[in-house]
């Protein structure tokens, strides 16, 4: 290929680290080949990498691990990847445009020289597609949509194809969501008052950031330290009270597992209950990618009941309902997984099976999830030796649901997981 300007191809780098939108509209057009900087070469071929797999932008958490991973030293990794993510991104259109010209008449170039060997066979037609796929693939319109007959190859693609996902840590229930949540979803925990919402939110966000993915936390009832220390008791299954006793031994615990991982891979961030909007969330994202360059790979909103609506309505339900369908379209937007919680009627307290008909003030909340699930334990359960519980999926918007799943608990430990 011919060469891009040295200065283009920073632009370009980081626009494909920061913009999902970007690289997912234009990734048959990303060659490596494009850069001359061999850092920059690498990066590329990482991000590349990740996203082929996972159909979204790699994180600067996801694309450190993944680096590592594959041998590179991280203290070379770390030294130069930070400004690849804060440095903003001058003129997007530009760089979108700028590609699209670079590699058409790259593209074209190459099919002109090609077409010396057909124009020797007398093969035109074969010369006249070649040129017709380089000029109307990359034409620039709208997308009528996918064909779902075109031909055998889109077919065996189709079948082929996985869902972008992220595991929640509960083995079976991963399993059943073929692998785990699925990025642009909204995903609801539902359980009595004081039964382990927070808990259950924030054992899916210590999985997912010992995972090497991104973890966004808000919290609307509790404050930013308790939710803190919430994570370093489930990270470190030690009590509060053994965090305080035993620091050295916790401190050890925190620091093997960070081994690797970068600073900016949990924000946890208060919000007032009921005065955070959805469209508050959203400035908040881009504040964090401004300063850090950090883009979420998981959202938790902890909890979406105690937020407040873009617009007022003369009925709570109707404002609960465009919270939830906000806050999944956030989650569609923003190509991410969202993870929430709600309460049941206090009624439901001793009840040994939650199910969708015991949500609390608005059954719209579930229509606008994609995957429902509640916390269930009796006393007896709770009693135990270890002490057992029960996810229920209650709703499944993509596959099996009312399944009951088994998982043991340690609330003194902020700690649920596999049995």
């Amino acid at each position: 290929m011919n060469t891009l300007s040295t200065e283009f191809q920073t632009d370009l780098t980081r626009t494909i680290l920061q913009d999902h939108s970007f690289l997912s509209n234009y990734r048959t057009f990303i060659d490596r080949e494009l850069f001359s900087d061999e850092f920059e070469f690498e990066l590329v071929k990482y991000a590349l990498i990740f996203f082929d797999k996972y159909q979204h932008t790699p994180s600067q958490g996801s694309l450190f691990n993944l680096m590592v991973n594959y041998g590179a030293l991280p203290e070379e990794i770390e030294k130069g990847l930070t400004k690849y993510y804060t440095d903003k991104v001058r003129d997007i259109p530009y760089i979108k445009d700028h590609l699209f010209e670079f590699v058409k008449k790259t593209r074209l170039k190459e099919v002109i020289l090609n077409s010396t060997r057909l124009l020797d066979r007398g093969d035109y037609d074969g010369i006249y597609e070649d040129i017709k796929k380089v000029v109307f693939s990359q034409s620039g319109e709208e997308s009528v949509g996918s064909v779902f007959w075109a031909d055998k190859k889109s077919v065996l693609e189709q079948l082929d194809i996985v869902e972008p996902y992220i595991p929640t840590g509960f083995n079976e229930l991963d399993d059943l969501l073929n692998g785990g949540s699925v990025r642009g979803t909204l995903n609801i925990v539902i359980t009595p008052p004081n039964r382990g919402k927070t808990t259950c939110l924030i054992n899916i966000g210590r999985h997912a950031v010992l995972s090497g993915f991104n973890v966004l936390h808000y919290t609307f009832e509790l404050s930013e330290r308790i939710i803190n220390r919430r994570y370093f008791m489930s990270m470190t299954r030690m009590s509060k009270k053994e965090l305080k006793t035993k620091k050295r031994t916790a401190f050890s615990r925190i620091l093997e597992l960070a081994d690797g991982m970068l600073q900016e891979s949990l924000i946890v961030k208060k919000f007032p209950a009921n005065m955070c909007t959805p469209n508050d969330v959203k400035r908040h994202l881009n504040l964090v990618k401004s300063r850090y360059g950090f883009i979420p790979d998981l959202i938790i909103f902890d909890y979406a009941d105690i937020m407040a609506p873009n617009r007022g309505y003369t009925e709570r339900r109707f404002e609960i309902e465009s919270i939830y369908y906000d806050l999944r379209n956030i989650a569609e937007e923003q190509n991410t997984v969202a993870w929430s919680a709600s309460q049941t009627n206090r009624g439901w307290v001793e009840k040994e099976l939650i199910t969708l008909e015991d949500i609390d003030e608005c059954y719209k909340k579930a229509a606008a999830s994609d995957v429902m699930m509640s916390v269930n334990q009796t006393l007896e359960e709770k009693r135990a030796t270890p002490p057992a519980a029960r996810l229920y999926v209650a709703k499944n918007r993509d596959d099996e649901s009312q399944v009951e799943i088994d998982i043991m608990t340690d609330w003194s430990r902020a700690w649920i997981g596999n049995p």
